[in-house]
């Protein structure tokens, strides 16, 4: 696990961002993504996105949705979640700790891990844990390495991506992993998928499944 933290304190990711730009695409609905995430959060929900990175997701839920929401990562790159959140928002908890270590016994509305399970080596270790601390009808938001898709990036030209650190992310992590749509269900059983976006898994050329479960 150091050796991925070592990756992620030298490669701040999900990167540089303008929270305005953010929060303005979010509300044209120019980032499907964020806006699946959005619809999926009420207002006074308790909510943590582990695996914040720079804050991009917290930052721009903290701005438009109001919630309180914890923003949980083990790199330095959440230093520059705090500089961005400073003038903006004053309903985020930034927490630089491991989310294996992290024992707050406050239990979520809904748990935001978007890009990070996959990077997990005891991923099967983060499930028991994000169902330990959702609420009864809480709900995961999980976003995934699509397997088939990561095997044929493997081929994609570099002018595929859109930004270095995105290439970096996706081509020099020290760990990955990618999952089939049925790979999810079966290692989520504790779990009930009841809504997804893209709808299925061979969606091209994004790289995640954002599928949306809770515990009920």
């Amino acid at each position: 696990m150091n050796n991925i933290q070592d990756f992620y304190n030298i490669n701040h990711f999900p990167g540089d961002y303008d929270v305005n730009y953010c929060v303005s695409a979010a509300t044209n609905g120019l980032n499907p993504y964020i806006n699946f995430i959005l619809d999926s959060i009420k207002k006074d929900d308790k909510v943590i996105d582990v695996g914040c990175g720079t804050g991009y997701i917290t930052n721009t839920i903290a701005t438009l949705n109001q919630n309180d929401i914890t923003g949980l990562d083990f790199s330095n790159a959440i230093n520059i979640a705090k500089k961005k959140s400073l003038l903006l928002n004053n309903n985020i908890t930034w927490i630089k700790e491991d989310f294996f270590n992290y024992n707050n016994n406050l239990k979520y509305d809904v748990i935001i891990c978007q890009g990070v399970f996959h990077h997990m080596p005891n991923y099967l270790d983060a499930i028991n844990k994000f169902y330990e601390m959702l609420n009864h009808d809480g709900i995961l938001l999980l976003g995934v390495y699509n397997k088939w898709v990561k095997i044929l990036q493997k081929v994609l030209p570099l002018s595929f991506y859109n930004s270095n650190i995105l290439r970096t992310d996706q081509m020099l992590c020290p760990f990955e992993v990618g999952f089939s749509r049925a790979q999810v269900k079966k290692l989520f059983l504790n779990f009930k998928i009841i809504n997804s976006y893209p709808k299925t898994f061979d969606y091209f050329p994004n790289l995640h499944l954002c599928a949306k479960t809770n515990s009920g």
